[in-house]
């Protein structure tokens, strides 16, 4: 399973994890706070793809709207700061 602590997340491991718990959103944030450690968007989306029962949300709460647009990748919700 993936913690903050890791440099980066493993697809192969959160597979696992899926097939045995019951989830409905696959949530990140990019760049998270308060490491700062930016999320592979492309993968992330691909990998709610892989899996159609759950929702992706990215919280992109220090990044741009101009700079940073998951939509773009297939990221079905994002959400950015005023």
């Amino acid at each position: 399973m993936c913690s903050y602590r890791q440099t980066a997340w493993k697809y192969d491991t959160f597979d696992i994890f899926f097939a045995h718990t019951v989830m409905q959103i696959l949530y990140g944030e990019t760049p998270a706070n308060p490491t700062m450690m930016v999320l592979d968007v492309e993968g992330f989306a691909a990998l709610g793809k892989a899996h159609p029962q759950l929702i992706t949300m990215i919280d992109a709460t220090f990044s741009s709207p101009y700079l940073l647009q998951p939509l773009k990748y297939g990221v079905d919700l994002v959400m950015h700061s005023w």
